[in-house]
Formats: structure tokens, sequence, C-alpha cells
């Protein structure tokens, strides 16, 4: 027995030493009197600032202004696309722009401005990327209680780049929730799925899957309910919907994010939520945040599951995976925002521990593995989180992060 440990002692010794995976590296790009905004996923054009005005640069050397197009689109009634071009780089939400396959076009939404304050005013915007135009697919009255009101609250393109597909909260042909298509070379629009009972959550993104479907969270306003996903397939003036609720309750698991890549066929759920809770004997009131997040796989029919992923601590490198009641404890680390990559199969996550040190990881979603990633210190993501909504890009091997409405920082990943 005794020479048996010895020599599995041995082995051990001769073994090579396992070590954290090396950290990814965010290297800071040199900004100059252009500063990127958001870039297309061709590469070969991205939305820039300069000086307080939107600019388009392509990689032919060419720059253009972002002007109202005066001879293109629906006509401005209602004054929504010159009160949006008048913001400037306060009109692009933290979700970004909603950019088409080719990198032609790309549609400005704002889901916080809609939800949360109420502007009615993001009507289905589109950006052409060759000529700077800003134009209307379409335009609605922007007073909530009027007939036929409508905004954009999420918005996505077909696979050729010909369609914009846009969720439309309102009064639209009097029904409460919309899914329209509008033709980019004609301009026509149709109805692909209307209801008036039920809305859609109101956080991005609006996603095509594979077989031209699409997905949707959609909300609940009472937290012993849970959220859930919803799955829209249109078909000839009909449309085939399949619903799924999550298994938690939202008072656990609120979803905040959905985003989905077609290329690698992943979609990943960010959620958050957070509940008081008073103690009895003092009255002292504590608020407990539970941040999980939920990789799917919808053109496999995957739409909900009893599986949750967080991050247990900042040195893991894994996630944990909690079932049932085992995902009704508090996260000891907080999500503040993700990104997937362009080829879909990471995800870049924004996190903050109870210590309140901050900290980027990349999360493998085949796997779950989790990877530092460094060049943006703590105290520089703190003000990031604490000022206000968190903007977070990635195309290429460009990503873009800080505060909505502000320029971002831009950094080179490196790994």
């Amino acid at each position: 027995m005794m020479k048996r440990l010895m020599s599995l002692l041995l082995i051990l010794m001769l073994l090579p030493a396992t070590s954290l995976a090396a950290p990814i590296q965010l290297l800071p790009l040199q900004q100059g009197a252009l500063a990127p905004i958001s870039l297309a996923p061709d590469g070969q054009s991205g939305l820039y600032a300069a000086e307080g005005e939107l600019m388009i640069v392509r990689t032919d050397g060419s720059v253009l202004p972002v002007t109202i197009s005066q001879t293109r689109g629906a006509a401005d009634t209602y004054g929504n696309l010159e009160r949006i071009a008048s913001m400037g780089l306060r009109a692009i939400g933290a979700e970004g722009l909603a950019w088409s396959p080719d990198g032609r076009y790309a549609a400005l939404v704002n889901q916080n401005q809609v939800a949360i304050y109420a502007h009615f005013y993001y009507d289905p915007i589109v950006l052409d990327t060759h000529t700077g135009e800003l134009f209307l697919a379409a335009t609605y009255e922007n007073k909530a209680t009027k007939e036929n009101s409508g905004v954009v609250i999420t918005a996505c393109f077909s696979g050729d780049s010909r369609y914009l597909y846009a969720v439309i909260l309102g009064r639209l042909n009097g029904k409460r929730f919309s899914l329209v298509q509008y033709d980019l070379e004609t301009l026509e629009a149709v109805t692909l799925y209307a209801c008036d009972k039920e809305s859609p959550h109101y956080w991005p993104h609006l996603n095509q899957l594979r077989d031209g479907s699409f997905l949707l969270l959609t909300d609940q306003t009472k937290q012993h309910l849970p959220t859930g996903i919803r799955r829209i397939l249109p078909q000839g003036g009909e449309a085939a919907v399949t619903h799924a609720d999550f298994i938690l309750p939202s008072a656990y698991f609120y979803p905040r994010s959905l985003q989905y890549s077609r290329n690698s066929g992943y979609a990943l759920i960010l959620a958050s939520s957070s509940v008081p809770s008073a103690d009895s004997q003092s009255g002292m009131q504590t608020v407990y945040h539970f941040t999980r997040l939920m990789c799917l796989r919808p053109d496999e029919g995957d739409l909900a599951k009893d599986e949750y992923w967080e991050i247990p601590s900042l040195d893991a490198e894994k996630v944990a995976v909690l079932t049932g009641n085992e995902a009704q404890s508090p996260s000891p680390v907080y999500l503040h925002s993700m990104c997937l990559s362009p080829d879909g199969e990471r995800a870049l996550i924004v996190c903050a521990a109870e210590k309140g040190e901050y900290a980027l990881r990349m999360l493998n979603l085949t796997d779950g593995s989790l990877t530092p990633v460094t060049g943006v210190d703590s105290d520089t993501l703190r003000s990031m989180c604490m000022a206000g909504t968190l903007y977070l890009d990635w195309s290429g091997d460009t990503i873009l992060l800080g505060k909505q409405g502000m320029v971002p920082l831009a950094y080179q990943i490196k790994e």
C-alpha cells in the first residue's frame, strides 16, 4: 500500500501544474477627432462622433455627415425625425444601433427612452451608411393616448438586409403590440403579428432566428409570477406563437436583455432583480440582488429551462449552474451588462463583487468557462456603472465601453 501511495505522489509531482486561463487584454485605442460610436458588422463602416456631430466613416477613407434626407422615406409629419436628429449621440440607446447584416443600414433604437420615460418619438428611423441619410420607414402619432400612436422599442433586420422588423407599442391599428415588417426599397409596411392583451418585455433585443421566426421576452409586473419568452413565426397573414414561462418567479429572475447570434445559434439572457427585506427586530431594510444568466439554443426549440448560471466569484474559472431553489439566493457577483462576441460563441460581462471590486470576464457559452479580461481598471468600470446606463458594443476586434449618451472608450481585444 505504501509503495502505491509513493508511486501516485511521484506521478502527481511529474504532471504539469495547472493554472488559471491567461487573461484576455483590452488595449486602449487612440481616439482623435473622430471617435467610434458603433461599428458595422461587415467592418466596412461605422458611426463616429466629431465635436458633437455624427459622421459615417468608411474604410475607403470617405467621411459622410449624418443628415436628414429631404427626398427619401416617409414625411416627418409629427417632427419625430427632426427631434431625434437634434439629440445627436444621446438618441442612441444603451443597446446600440440595430445593424443590417451587410452593414448598409442601421436602425436607431432606445428602449430606455420608450419604456422608462414614455417618449413616443422613436419612429422606425433608418440610417443609410452609403449616403449618410437618416430617413423614416414610417411615422406615427407621438401622443400615446391618440389613435394610430406608435413607437419602436426594439428592431432587427432580415438576413438579406432588405427588411426592417420593428416592435411597435401604442395604438397602431387599435393594437397595443405590433410586429411590423418594412420594405426598405418600397417602404411597404406589413403587420406580421399584433395583439391587444399581451405586451412584450421592455428590454432588448428583437431577434430573428434561422427559420424566420422572432424571439421576444415577455413582461410581468407581479414578482410572484414568472416572465417568459415568446417565439413568433409569421405564416401568410397569420402567426404561429409558442410561449414558455421561466421556472423562477420574476422576483428572482427578471430578464433585462436577450441577445442571440445566428452564427452560433446561442441566445443569452441576462436577468437582474432586487428584493427588499426588513429585519423584524431592527427594522433596517436590506436589498438583495439576484443576477442570473440563461443560455439557450432557440433554433433547436430550446426556449426556457430550469438551469441558471451565475458567477460565484471573480476568482471562479467557471460559472455555477443553479436549478430550482438553488437560484433563490442573492448573487455573490452582480452582472451589470453583457455583449455577445461577433461569432456568438462568447460573451463579455461587466461584473461587480460584494466588496466593491469591478471587473470584466469573458464567458465561453459552450462550456461555461470564465477568463479574466484586463485593461480596464475597477475604478473606471465603477464610474461607468454608477453614472447611469452602461454602453457596451463589440464589433470585430474592437470593444466600445462607456456611458450611454456619451462617447465611449475604444479598446482592441488581444488574446
